[in-house]
């Protein structure tokens, strides 16, 4: 089974990085990553797991615990974990269900169970959807220019299009932490950061 990189990105922010190597490939289709949030405050979340709780400082703790126990992760294993709940954004569901799989598979040897590596690509592709973002602000010119700002998976966003030649065609440029890192074209809720055609590298 193979993981995009936000995938990696979580299971590395676990500290598992090193642990897991022999049991899952690393497959880097996607941009982005789950990096950390700047809060540690972790609001409620409902695990689509039947065995994982809806509460993610406990979900936190069972995984973390047994992490530890097994000498799975070579990190804070629990600053991470909150720091990935905060990260997730909307995506929260997929991380606990994720969390509350390994915790209910995890023994000697630290390997991920396939249902886990699947649940954990169910975290990557809504993460890579821009459902990870949150606290989005928008402004809209007279002109037909716009642009959107927020965070998506712990990392600061935006999008800025104007209105190209092509009537409800915009041409957009996608920025990360400041810089620019794509352009593209994109209709309708052109800025918006889940919809534009830029929600893809977020």
């Amino acid at each position: 089974m193979k993981l995009g990189l936000l995938g990696v990105a979580l299971v590395t922010a676990l500290g598992w990085g090193a642990s897991c190597g022999g049991n899952v490939v690393v497959d880097p289709l996607g941009e982005g990553g789950a990096g950390a949030g700047g809060s540690t405050t972790v609001g409620p979340v409902t695990s689509s797991s039947t065995s994982g709780g809806t509460d993610p400082e406990a979900e936190c703790a069972r995984f973390c615990a047994l992490s530890d126990a097994y000498g799975c992760s070579d990190v804070n294993c629990m600053s991470g974990c909150r720091e990935a709940y905060v990260a997730a954004g909307n995506c929260a569901t997929e991380l606990g269900a994720f969390l509350a799989c390994v915790s209910d598979s995890l023994g000697p040897g630290c390997a991920l169970a396939d249902p886990c590596i699947e649940l954990i690509n169910d975290y990557d592709a809504c993460m890579s959807s821009g459902a990870g973002c949150d606290g989005e602000g928008c402004f809209a010119g007279e002109n037909g220019d716009c642009g959107c700002s927020g965070v998506c998976s712990g990392t600061e966003v935006a999008t800025q299009c104007s209105m190209s030649s092509s009537s409800g065609v915009y041409d957009c440029v996608c920025i990360i932490d400041g810089s620019v890192i794509a352009t593209c074209q994109g209709t309708g809720n052109a800025c918006d950061l889940k919809e534009s055609c830029c929600s893809v590298y977020f």
